[in-house]
């Protein structure tokens, strides 16, 4: 992966994709009004399952605000799973009546879930809720996770391998920060502290990216497959 399109990835991924209108280039269809919707995927389909939830949404005439849209690998053994909220609210569609249910459920039949899966995707296409709370900081070589840490428990030193040597953060009072690494010219040591979600630091030579993720004040935690 060269520089720019580990920056550009960088820039888009970390902090999620914020989508007005999903159009046949595969942007997200939104309107005026309020409902809340989240839909994360554990899959080793990442393209099929994004076509799926596209289609989904469409044809559901769903009234939706901004949409963000996040995606990175995982290694190792997972169970694959989709797990969808509305309005804060576990949708349970493999027991609820209802199109929508019956339409999740129908996609998680088609992408063969749940499932043991190796080295899967985690998809997350949910819309935007202001007033979240730091939780988590995610360490990504690449767009590969490496590491999630609990935000608000402190850690000294954090060794990261990285492309071209190694990083160290640490994390201090709810905010995460490198202290040093191996690139030149350490400007991703110079970026200071990020606390905040969507915030992010980020080592172009090393291909490393640290972002801050959020909790919403519903306390659904739809990252738990």
């Amino acid at each position: 992966m060269n520089r720019r399109s580990f920056l550009q990835q960088s820039a888009l991924l970390a902090s999620g994709i914020v989508l007005g209108s999903w159009n046949s280039k595969g942007l997200l269809a939104a309107n005026s009004a309020s409902m809340q919707l989240s839909v994360d995927v554990l899959t080793t389909e990442p393209v099929r399952a994004v076509g799926l939830i596209e289609a989904l949404i469409q044809n559901s005439n769903l009234s939706l605000k901004n949409l963000v849209y996040t995606d990175y690998q995982l290694l190792g053994d997972y169970v694959g799973d989709i797990v969808v909220t509305t309005n804060g609210q576990l949708l349970d569609y493999k027991k609820q009546n209802g199109d929508f249910a019956q339409n999740i459920a129908e996609i998680s039949q088609s992408l063969g879930l749940p499932a043991q899966v190796q080295n899967p995707s985690r998809l997350r296409i949910a819309t935007a809720v202001p007033g979240q709370k730091a939780e988590k900081i995610h360490i990504f070589h690449k767009n590969t996770l490496l590491a999630e840490l609990d935000i608000r428990e402190n850690n000294e030193v954090i060794d990261i391998p990285a492309s071209h040597g190694n990083l160290q953060l640490s994390v201090q009072n709810g905010r995460a920060k490198l202290r040093t690494a191996s690139c030149k010219h350490k400007t991703c040591v110079k970026m200071g502290s990020i606390a905040r979600p969507g915030e992010q630091i980020v080592c172009i030579p090393n291909e490393i990216r640290i972002s801050v993720s959020g909790i919403r004040s519903s306390g659904v935690d739809s990252l738990a497959f």
